[in-house]
């Protein structure tokens, strides 16, 4: 019998959470209501299972005689990355989700080092998605920033 980890008590606490979760949207009395707790429950739950299912059929390794600590990469402390999330957070605040999601992610990706091309790339997927998801999709209008409504009179 497997012992059980604390990242396995950790999975089951997630995947309990999405049952209950997706319980509760199951009670909505318009799909239209329940379709996003559900369909995020539901991935949630299944990653959690797979990831609950992955540990407890793993092999354990050999332990080594001597252990390295991690290499540490340039830029990833905590106080480096949560200074990139409040500034991702002002930026919304500022210019709106539209403009800064792709400005965030081209320069987050440049900034990590990687080329022109890819963070491009990533940048339109990931705003275009953005877009088609929420402004298409589901109907729901973007925060357009504080700027552009100090711009056009709404506020």
């Amino acid at each position: 019998m497997t012992r059980l980890k604390p990242s396995n008590y950790f999975a089951i606490a997630i995947m309990i959470a999405m049952l209950v979760i997706i319980g509760q949207a199951l009670t909505f009395r318009y799909f239209q209501s329940a379709l996003l707790p559900l369909l995020f429950g539901g991935v949630v739950f299944l990653l959690a299972g797979l990831q609950l299912w992955r540990e407890l059929t793993a092999k354990e390794k050999p332990k080594a005689k001597k252990e390295e600590p991690p290499p540490v990469v340039k830029g990833t402390s905590l106080g480096v990355l949560t200074l990139w999330m409040l500034g991702f957070s002002a930026a919304i605040l500022l210019f709106g989700h539209l403009i800064a999601v792709p400005l965030f992610i081209l320069s987050y990706v440049r900034w990590r080092g990687r080329g022109w091309g890819i963070a491009i790339a990533f940048a339109t997927a990931v705003t275009a998605g953005l877009y088609g998801l929420f402004t298409l999709a589901m109907r729901v209008e973007l925060y357009p920033g504080f700027i552009y409504q100090l711009i056009t009179g709404r506020i």
